[in-house]
């Protein structure tokens, strides 16, 4: 393999540099290659639950309630079909969903709705295989809360064992 030279490309007074990824590569100390995994292992968004279980999230959707909704004031009836139609992503379809549904479905429900994928290295029966569970969760407002404290308030009483669904080993 061979590498083809940096060139500079000057555009409206600015000059902008072309290389090519064998020549970064290339420039790029063994040191900082080896550190990248643990500057990504300081985002990934981890929680033990009440269980002693570590899961990760590896996705979050927030959503207004009644969004889409366009007519009529909340109560039983429309907070059911709230609750009947939040249409989580489709690639939901196969996997595990828990819903926490707020206990006074009388008048509002919280303002939004929370849409969490969250993953368990760890299976349920077979410590080998790994674990999933899809959770739907409603806050009154992610405002000024983090995300590390919106999630971990959603996860005080989730029974992962009893929701979650186990994938064979190799499935992640």
């Amino acid at each position: 393999m061979r590498a083809i030279p940096s060139r500079n490309t000057t555009t409206s007074g600015c000059t902008i540099q072309q290389t090519n990824l064998v020549t970064l590569y290339r420039q790029t100390s063994a040191k900082r290659l080896n550190a990248m995994p643990e500057i990504w292992n300081q985002n990934e968004m981890k929680f033990t639950l009440a269980s002693g279980r570590e899961v990760q999230m590896t996705s979050l959707r927030l959503r207004m309630t009644y969004e889409g909704i366009l007519e009529g004031t909340p109560g039983p009836k429309m907070n059911q079909f709230v609750l009947d139609h939040l249409d989580p992503p489709e690639h939901w379809r196969s996997t595990a969903v828990a819903i926490d549904t707020p206990k006074d479905l009388t008048g509002s429900m919280p303002y939004w709705v929370c849409f969490g994928e969250f993953v368990s290295w760890k299976g349920i029966l077979n410590p080998s295989a790994t674990s999933q569970l899809n959770y739907i969760w409603f806050v009154d407002s992610p405002d000024g809360v983090s995300i590390r404290e919106l999630i971990t308030t959603a996860f005080t009483n989730l029974d992962w064992e009893d929701f979650a669904q186990e994938e064979e080993e190799g499935m992640f």
